[in-house]
């Protein structure tokens, strides 16, 4: 089956070609540094998750002796802690966004995994295609 093709076609088709090749050599390269930065960015969510945890219990439950005379420094300090622990429950779910936005860099990573084979596949058969039709000469119909 041939296709006929115009020139800005042809032309069209060979920086597609190109473009395909170049881009073939460099996904190879590319889903590797992906690949890194979307553990890095699921190491950090569950770093940061683990910090807070950590900090969780000694920033939500001040301390405070059952006869102990609530002065202004104290006073303070319990308003500073309140501040703080609605401050730890409004910013707790954007802890999570590194790790969610990790998660899905992985998952397109993994269905992208082959792409550099699938690009230089779809560049020989168009390539192909190019040559036989630039090879045959044009067919002349008798009026």
């Amino acid at each position: 089956m041939s296709v006929k093709l115009t020139p800005a076609e042809v032309q069209y088709a060979r920086k597609w070609i190109k473009r395909l090749e170049a881009n073939a050599g460099i996904d190879r390269w590319l889903r590797w540094f992906e690949l890194l930065a979307a553990f890095f960015l699921i190491g950090t969510a569950i770093y940061v998750s683990q910090v807070l945890n950590y900090a969780a219990p000694r920033l939500l439950s001040p301390t405070e002796p059952a006869d102990a005379k609530i002065d202004a420094p104290t006073m303070r300090y319990y308003v500073e802690t309140r501040i703080l622990q609605e401050e730890f429950r409004l910013t707790l779910p954007f802890v999570w966004l590194p790790g969610i936005a990790g998660g899905l860099g992985l998952l397109f990573i993994m269905l992208q995994w082959d792409r550099h084979l699938s690009d230089t596949l779809v560049a020989k058969l168009l390539r192909r295609q190019l040559e036989e039709e630039l090879r045959e000469p044009p067919s002349v119909t008798a009026p």
